[in-house]
C-alpha cells in the first residue's frame, strides 16, 4: 500500500520536476554544411527511482534545420522526422536530407533562392506512390510487375522521395527496391513550369537523382550522421541493415 501511495505521489510530482531537454543529431553533407535535427523532451530525474516510470516524457519528433558552412544561422526547413536516440537509426534518419549537385535537399523539398520549397498539395497527391498494392493504381501495379524477378516483388519506398532542379526543370523521383534496400528503378516525373504542373509518373532505370544499384543508405547525395548530443559519431560503426 505504501508503495502505491508513493507511486501516486511521484506521478503527481513528475510534471513539476521534469527538466526540458533536447536531443541534437547533426547530419553532414559534402560541401561542409550540415543539417541539425532537434527533438525536445522533458527529463525527470525522479523517474530512475521507479522502474514503472519513464525518465523521458513528451518526446517530440526531430525538427530539421539547415546550417551553411561557416554560418551560425539555423534555417528551419519546415519538416519533421521521427525521433530515435539509437545510433543504429542515425543513418536512416539522416537519409531524409542531403546535398544534390551542390543544392540542399530534403524529402519532398529543395532549396532555391534562399528558401525551402515543397510540392503543392495537388502535386503531392499526383506524385505520391502508395506502398500497399491494393491502394496502387492499375498502371502502377503493371509498371512494378515489369521489375519483379525470381519471386521478389519490386516495391516503392514509402514516404521516401526527392525533388531537385536539374537543367532548368524540376525532377521528382520515388525509389523502387526489390529487396527493401537496393534501388532498381525510380518513379519519375518532371515539371517544366517550376512545379505548377507535373508529368504523369513513369517508372524507369534512367534515374536523375538516385543511383541505380546502390542501397538507399549508400546514395552519395544523402546526409551522413556526424554528431549526436555533441559526441562525434564514427560512420563506420553505424549499423546498416
Amino acid at each position: 500500500m505504501k508503495k502505491i501511495i508513493a507511486l501516486m505521489l511521484l506521478v503527481v510530482c513528475l510534471p513539476a520536476a521534469a527538466i526540458p531537454r533536447e536531443d541534437v543529431l547533426e547530419c553532414k553533407v559534402a560541401d561542409g554544411s550540415k543539417f541539425v535535427l532537434k527533438s525536445k523532451y522533458d527529463w525527470s530525474p525522479l523517474a530512475r527511482l521507479y522502474r514503472e516510470t519513464a525518465d523521458r516524457i513528451n518526446q517530440e519528433p526531430y525538427s530539421v534545420y539547415y546550417k551553411k558552412k561557416h554560418s551560425l544561422l539555423l534555417t528551419d526547413i519546415g519538416r519533421n522526422v521521427s525521433h530515435s536516440q539509437h545510433e543504429s537509426d542515425f543513418q536512416r534518419i539522416c537519409s531524409a536530407v542531403g546535398l544534390f549537385r551542390g543544392r540542399p535537399v530534403a524529402l519532398y523539398k529543395y532549396f532555391e533562392a534562399g528558401r525551402w520549397i515543397g510540392l503543392t498539395p495537388d502535386a503531392a497527391q499526383k506524385l505520391y506512390v502508395q506502398a500497399s498494392t491494393v491502394d496502387q493504381s492499375e498502371q502502377v501495379r503493371s509498371d512494378l510487375q515489369r521489375f519483379d524477378l525470381d519471386g521478389k516483388s519490386a516495391v516503392p519506398e514509402l514516404n521516401f522521395a526527392f525533388v531537385a532542379p536539374i537543367d532548368r526543370r524540376l525532377v521528382f523521383e520515388h525509389p523502387v527496391t526489390r529487396d527493401g534496400e537496393h534501388v532498381i528503378a525510380v518513379f519519375q516525373s518532371e515539371s517544366l513550369d517550376n512545379g505548377k504542373t507535373w508529368q504523369d509518373l513513369n517508372i524507369t532505370t534512367d534515374a536523375k537523382i538516385f543511383e541505380i544499384g546502390k542501397a538507399l543508405l549508400d546514395q552519395s547525395f544523402i546526409g551522413q550522421p556526424s554528431r549526436f548530443n555533441g559526441k562525434k559519431i564514427q560512420i563506420n560503426e553505424v549499423h546498416k541493415d
